[in-house]
């Protein structure tokens, strides 16, 4: 088994306004070929960067060796091209930094960030962000960073394998449209075919116990944040919802620095281009009575 000791490896994957894809990951005991994923824009024409000055991003683990059940820190350390540590990320959707983990089997996701540990004043001075988890099942599991380096944002994955017991469970697809969530009633409005490379808008309409919510809230500075990833692992996209007939949800700075104060609802669009054909898990976390609400479908990419 390999320590998992800085197993983040440096490839371009800036963001697009409202959307991430992310690069190549590693897996086995030695790491894969380093593959260059598309270059998907930038957020300022003032901070275009070259591939070989990007930043990037270590992980370390304790203990270095995940089991399920227990308590693991996740140590980021992002740097620039000469290895010397960035401080002063650009707050990016709220926090310096989002993790995404995601379970091989689409039973487990979580969205968390240094700032739900330590408080955001000391975040300034560290060279490292710590973030704390519990893996509840043992298998195969991608871990997803999103940070923003003066005003450019960056996406960096990688696969680790938790150890004990229990194992993870096989893969259920199902292709509902029409799905519940408690309370909730969300329906998905996508392309009867959705086709690779092409932008795809996914709308979701929601209800709570058959009644159009229209006070949904604010979540980390968007209506929605969507995790979007193929069922293989070997794809990952990061997108953002907006009310449908607003002002563009792309717009740079907003992204970058603003919040979404007002209320809305029962719709919410997403922007959304699947680099590959394949099927699709599509996470969703939209917030309600002060509370994130965690949504999935399946989508099948032509």
């Amino acid at each position: 088994m390999i320590s998992y000791r800085n197993i983040f490896h440096r490839f371009p994957g800036r963001v697009i306004f409202s959307l991430a894809v992310f690069g190549a990951f590693l897996a086995g005991e030695t790491a894969a070929a380093e593959v260059r994923m598309q270059d998907t824009g930038r957020l300022h024409a003032g901070h275009s960067l070259q591939a070989d000055r990007e930043p990037s991003v270590g992980l370390e683990m304790a203990p270095s060796t995940a089991r399920a059940g227990i308590t693991t820190s996740l140590f980021f350390t992002v740097k620039d091209a000469e290895g010397n540590p960035i401080r002063n990320l650009t707050v990016s959707h709220e926090r310096i930094l989002h993790v995404i983990i995601i379970s091989k089997d689409f039973s487990v996701f979580a969205h968390i960030h240094p700032e739900d540990f330590i408080p955001a004043s000391s975040l300034a001075k560290t060279d490292k962000y710590e973030l704390r988890y519990v893996f509840p099942k043992a298998g195969e599991y991608l871990i997803a960073a999103d940070f923003a380096v003066k005003d450019v944002l960056f996406s960096r994955r990688v696969r680790v394998t938790v150890e004990g017991e229990p194992p993870m469970s096989m893969i259920r697809e199902d292709f509902s449209r029409i799905k519940d969530f408690g309370d909730y009633r969300v329906v998905l409005d996508a392309p009867e075919r959705v086709s690779a490379g092409h932008k795809t808008v996914l709308g979701y309409q929601v209800s709570e116990k058959g009644i159009p919510v229209t006070d949904l809230e604010p979540h980390l500075g968007a209506p929605m944040h969507l995790s979007i990833i193929l069922t293989d692992l070997n794809r990952f996209i990061h997108a953002h919802g907006y009310r449908p007939g607003s002002e563009s949800h792309a717009h740079p700075i907003g992204h970058i620095h603003g919040t979404v104060r007002e209320r809305y609802g029962p719709e919410i669009d997403a922007e959304v281009v699947f680099p590959m054909k394949g099927i699709y898990k599509v996470f969703s976390e939209i917030k309600h009575k002060g509370k994130v609400r965690l949504l999935d479908f399946f989508v099948n990419v032509e």
